[in-house]
């Protein structure tokens, strides 16, 4: 394998010591959650968040504990609101709300100390508000591997006041008469902070792992602005987009270090209850190699945590290191499990 600079080889081992404590802290401290929708009805307003609370209360009496701890790991500085919002519609769950939610009262922030809601999340904030899941998927590939295997995905999405934070992992494998045909693992971090309802900027970092295309690794770094071009209870779209840097170290080949261009784009449509589509597309536009990757699923919910999921991720690279083919595809059929 040919030398890696210094320069290269600081650069990977600085990202990937964020990448492990990023991961190391997140899925050690995420708590589990079932998903009654009020994420997204937080982010809809509070008339949307109060109105879904009260109805998934009414629909499932008996799950009240676990709704109301959802409601508040994703609203931690409304519990007051939910507290009331609760005993108003259901006076008979008084006394376990309140064994639930210890309520603290808050300080009014005095007149021009308004810049402290805006602060950076604290290490015991990053702790706090994480739901995410789990997935194990049979899969079938074309492209550089046509053959068979399983894959394992992982992802947790926190929402902490005006930051959101989302990590996601990768690791797929195949055999074919004993011989290792595919072995992909990637892991991706992104970091938002609102400035208004729908605008945002963003920090970006992912790592790739894929020998059969070609290369032993590969960094990807990109920051910029993102909108949410759609916000309902029931449907959302965001774009984002910014300059960035993408390191890779061929098979065969120098080390490659070059600017990037990402644009990438988060749809999701929620067709019946239970039963969610979901698309995300990434660009990646470089001088010599420009990839785009989407990533199509359906995801119906069988019992509980459990759900089901119809998956189709292509991959598309203008020009793919060592001669590998241009265009991957994966369809998989996955069994996703909720953390809770």
């Amino acid at each position: 394998m040919p030398d890696v600079s210094s320069f290269g080889r600081t650069a990977i081992r600085t990202r990937l010591a964020a990448l492990s404590v990023f991961t190391t802290l997140a899925f050690a401290t995420a708590p589990a959650l079932a998903d009654y929708g009020l994420d997204d009805a937080y982010g809809a307003g509070e008339e949307q968040f109060r109105e879904t609370l009260v109805r998934s209360i009414a629909q499932k009496p008996l799950e009240v504990d676990s709704i109301i701890e959802e409601a508040i790991a994703v609203a931690p500085d409304q519990a007051e609101m939910i507290r009331e919002t609760t005993i108003e519609y259901f006076p008979g769950f008084e006394e376990k709300v309140t064994s639930i939610l210890v309520v603290e009262e808050v300080p009014a922030v005095p007149a021009g100390e308004e810049a402290i809601e805006a602060a950076p999340p604290t290490l015991v904030g990053l702790t706090q508000g994480w739901s995410g899941e789990v997935a194990l998927s049979g899969e079938a590939s074309t492209g550089d591997t046509q053959t068979e295997g399983l894959g394992f995905s992982a992802a947790l999405n926190q929402n902490w006041g005006k930051w959101q934070n989302q990590l996601a992992g990768v690791f797929d494998f195949s055999r074919d008469d004993g011989e290792v045909t595919q072995r992909r693992w990637e892991i991706n971090g992104e970091t938002r902070r609102d400035f208004t309802e729908r605008m945002y900027v963003f920090g970006f970092l992912g790592y790739t792992d894929d020998t059969f295309a070609g290369f032993d690794y590969r960094f990807t770094e990109s920051a910029g602005l993102g909108y949410r071009l759609i916000k309902q209870p029931d449907m959302g779209l965001t774009v984002q987009a910014g300059p960035g840097f993408r390191q890779t170290q061929p098979t065969t080949g120098d080390f490659d270090n070059t600017w990037i261009i990402r644009a990438s784009s988060d749809y999701f449509w929620q067709i019946v209850e239970g039963t969610r589509l979901t698309n995300v597309l990434s660009v990646s536009y470089g001088p010599d190699n420009t990839i785009t990757e989407d990533t199509i699923a359906v995801t119906t919910n069988v019992v509980g945590g459990i759900a089901a999921r119809l998956s189709f991720n292509a991959r598309y690279e203008t020009d793919p290191e060592a001669n590998s083919d241009h265009l991957d595809t994966i369809s998989k059929i996955s069994l996703v499990y909720a953390l809770n």
